[in-house]
C-alpha cells in the first residue's frame, strides 16, 4: 500500500498534522516491506501563485507522480477549498485511489456526512483527533474489512451515529519531527510545539471549545525541545490554545525552558488574567514572548453569544501590568461580525484600545467554522458563506453594509499600523479624526484602488496613492536626499568611511523609509524584514509589522553614483509632529 498525506501549509511554518500522522502510521507497524507513506505538501503562497496562472497543477502533479493507493488530505479553513478541488481532479485522473479527508475543517458528524453527500469523489471523512482513527482506518482497508465500524470515520451510506475514540494517552504519540521534517523545514529555524491538547474554554466560534485539556508528559516536551535545539531551530512556537493548562503546568514548562535560556526564543498565546509579577519575571528570564491576547467581542451582547466575558477594563490593567514588567503583548485581537455586536460597538472598542499597551490591534472577520456552536445558530441570527473560509455575511445586529464598513476599518487599520505607523499619529493630530474613523476613511480609499491584489507592487501603488500621507513624502524625500548627497560628497573621506565600516549595510529604520525610498525610484539589491522570525514573500510580509529595512547603498540608482568602498548606515524617523529626522549613524 502506498499512502500519501497531502496538504497546503502556511510558510514559514510547516504541516505538523501530516508529519504527526506519518509518525503514527510508522509506529503502528502497519507498513509492510513493500508499503510506503509519504508527506507531499506545498506552501500556501506557491499554491496561490499557481492559481493565478493555471489551477492546481503544482500539488496535483506531485500527488499523481507519487502514485498512491490512498490519498489523505489535511484540511483547514485556509486550504480546504483548494484540497477539495485537488481531490476531484485526482478522482478523475486516477479513479481507483481511496481519498480520505480530515482535520479541523471536517467539523462534526453532521457536517462530515453532508460533505460525503456533496463531494462524491471523497470516500471517507475523519472527525476529531486524527492519529488513532487514521491508523485504524488504514488497517481496516489493508485487511479488507468494513471501515464503517471504525470510530470517528464517516463513510458514504453509513448513517449510524459514530462514536468518538476515547482520548488517547498522549505519551504514546511519537514525535512528528522526523529526519524528513528536518531535511525539509529546519532551515526556517521555526519549531511547532504542542504541550497539551484540548481547551477548557467554551468559545462558540472555536473547534477546540469545551474539551478537556490533556497535557503531554513533560518528558516528551523535553525531548521535543532537545530536537529543536539540535536542529538549530531557535524560534519555538507553542501552538496550544493558551500557555499552560494550569499554574502547575506553567511552572513546569518554565522550568524546562530555563535550560535553554539564551538559546531558544518562545512564542505563546497567553491569558493575561493568569499572570503575576513573579510569572512575568520568569517569562522575561526564559525569553517567552506573548503573541496576542483577545478582546474578541465588542459588547456584552456579543460576548454572551460566543460564551466569553466582556473584559475591556480588566484587560487594560493586565496589559499594563505586563508592559510595566517588560513583557509586551504583540497584539490585541478583535473579531467583528459576532451576533449581538454592532458597528458602533466596534468603533468604540477600537478607540478604547488605542492607548492599551500592545504593538497593534489585530482585527478578524468572524468565520463560522464547521461543527462550532455558532454554525448551528438560526439564519435569523447569523448568515454566513457556506464555502471556506465561511465568512459572516449578515447578523441580527450588523447588515451587509455594516460589515463592509467594518472590513474597511480592518483594511485601514492594517495599513495604518504596518505601512504608515510613523505618520499616522501626526496625520490624526492634523485631521482631528478618532482612530476608528481614520481607519474607516483610509480603508475606503484603499478599497477604491483597482490594483490592490496578491501580486501588486506596493511601491508603485504608493506613488499613485492620493491621500493625506503624500504630503510627508515630499518632505521625507528631501531629507533622505540630503543625507545621500552628504554621503556622496564624503565618499572619498577615508576617516568618514572608517567610522561607518562596522555596519554591514545601508540601514533605514522604519517601514515608512522603505516606502519613501521606493517612491524616490531607488532599486534594492536586497531587502530583509526582521520580524520575530517572520521572513517570506511580500504578500505574506504585509500581514506583519515591518522592523528594520536593510538596503544595499551600491544598488541605489544615483545619476552620478560613486562606488562606496564601505556600506553606510542611516537612521530615519518621522516624529509625532510630522517633522523628519534622518541621521547618519
Amino acid at each position: 500500500m502506498k499512502i500519501v498525506l497531502a496538504t497546503l501549509y502556511v510558510h514559514p511554518f510547516y504541516p505538523l498534522a501530516c508529519y504527526q500522522l506519518d509518525a503514527a502510521v510508522r509506529q503502528s507497524r502497519l507498513l509492510g516491506p513493500n508499503d510506503k507513506i509519504e508527506v507531499v505538501a506545498l506552501p500556501l503562497q506557491l499554491w496561490k501563485t499557481s492559481l493565478t496562472m493555471e489551477a492546481d497543477t503544482e500539488l496535483l502533479s506531485m500527488v499523481i507522480a507519487a502514485n498512491p493507493d490512498v490519498l489523505a488530505l489535511s484540511a483547514y479553513m485556509w486550504n480546504s477549498k483548494a484540497l477539495l478541488e485537488l481531490a476531484n481532479d485526482v478522482r478523475q485522473l486516477c479513479p481507483s485511489i481511496t481519498i480520505i479527508i480530515g482535520g479541523p475543517d471536517t467539523g462534526d458528524q453532521c457536517f462530515a456526512t453532508n460533505m460525503l453527500e456533496k463531494y462524491k469523489f471523497l470516500d471517507y471523512v475523519i472527525i476529531g483527533e486524527g492519529e488513532t482513527p487514521f491508523v485504524a482506518l488504514l488497517s481496516a482497508l489493508a485487511a479488507g474489512e468494513d471501515p464503517c465500524a471504525v470510530p470517528q470515520v464517516i463513510s458514504r451510506g453509513n448513517c449510524q451515529t459514530t462514536t468518538l475514540i476515547g482520548k488517547a494517552d498522549l505519551e504514546s504519540y511519537p514525535t512528528a519531527h522526523s529526519s524528513t521534517w528536518r531535511e525539509r523545514h529546519s532551515r526556517e529555524k521555526i519549531f511547532l510545539l504542542e504541550t497539551y491538547r484540548g481547551c477548557r474554554n467554551r468559545c462558540a466560534y472555536c473547534v477546540w471549545s469545551g474539551g478537556q485539556s490533556r497535557p503531554f508528559p513533560l518528558e516528551r516536551v523535553a525531548r521535543e525541545l532537545a530536537i529543536a535545539a539540535d536542529a538549530d531551530c531557535n524560534q519555538i512556537y507553542l501552538i496550544d490554545p493558551f500557555f499552560g493548562v494550569d499554574n502547575n503546568h506553567i511552572d513546569d514548562l518554565l522550568t524546562l525552558m530555563e535550560g535553554y535560556r539564551g538559546m531558544l526564543n518562545f512564542y505563546a498565546f497567553i491569558r493575561p488574567g493568569d499572570l503575576t509579577v513573579k510569572r512575568l519575571a520568569a517569562f522575561r528570564n526564559v525569553g517567552l514572548h506573548p503573541m496576542n491576547t483577545g478582546v474578541q467581542s465588542c459588547s456584552e451582547r456579543g460576548a454572551r453569544t460566543i460564551g466569553r466575558a466582556m473584559r475591556i477594563d480588566s484587560l487594560h490593567r493586565e496589559l499594563k501590568l505586563m508592559d510595566e514588567n517588560g513583557v509586551r503583548a504583540r497584539s490585541i485581537d478583535i473579531i467583528y461580525g459576532i451576533p449581538g455586536d454592532k458597528l458602533e460597538d466596534l468603533k468604540r472598542t477600537i478607540n478604547l484600545l488605542e492607548d492599551f499597551p500592545s504593538d497593534e490591534i489585530n482585527m478578524h472577520r468572524l468565520l463560522v467554522l464547521p461543527g462550532t456552536r455558532l454554525s448551528h445558530l438560526p439564519a435569523t441570527d447569523l448568515i454566513y458563506h457556506q464555502e471556506p473560509p465561511y465568512s459572516v455575511l449578515k447578523t441580527s445586529s450588523m447588515s451587509l453594509d455594516d460589515l463592509l464598513n467594518a472590513k474597511r476599518i480592518h483594511i485601514g487599520g492594517d495599513w495604518a499600523q504596518r505601512f504608515f505607523k510613523s505618520t499616522s499619529q501626526a496625520i490624526r493630530q492634523i485631521s482631528k479624526l478618532d482612530l476608528a474613523t481614520y481607519w474607516l476613511r483610509l480603508g475606503a480609499e484603499l478599497a477604491a484602488q483597482p490594483d490592490i491584489g496578491l501580486d501588486f507592487d506596493p511601491f508603485d501603488w504608493l506613488r499613485k496613492l492620493n491621500c493625506i500621507h503624500m504630503q510627508y513624502f515630499t518632505v521625507a524625500r528631501q531629507a533622505v536626499e540630503r543625507v545621500i548627497n552628504d554621503v556622496i560628497r564624503h565618499h572619498d573621506d577615508q576617516q568618514y568611511v572608517l567610522e561607518l565600516s562596522r555596519f554591514e549595510s545601508y540601514k533605514v529604520i522604519s517601514a515608512q523609509a522603505q516606502a519613501i525610498l521606493g517612491y524616490m525610484g531607488y532599486t534594492f539589491s536586497s531587502v530583509s524584514i526582521a520580524d520575530i522570525g517572520r521572513i517570506g514573500p511580500w504578500h505574506e510580509q504585509f500581514q506583519w509589522d515591518f522592523r528594520d529595512v536593510v538596503v544595499d547603498a551600491n544598488a541605489m540608482s544615483f545619476h552620478s553614483k560613486p562606488k562606496l568602498d564601505q556600506p553606510i548606515t542611516v537612521e530615519f524617523s518621522i516624529n509625532k509632529d510630522g517633522s523628519i529626522q534622518v541621521t547618519p549613524m
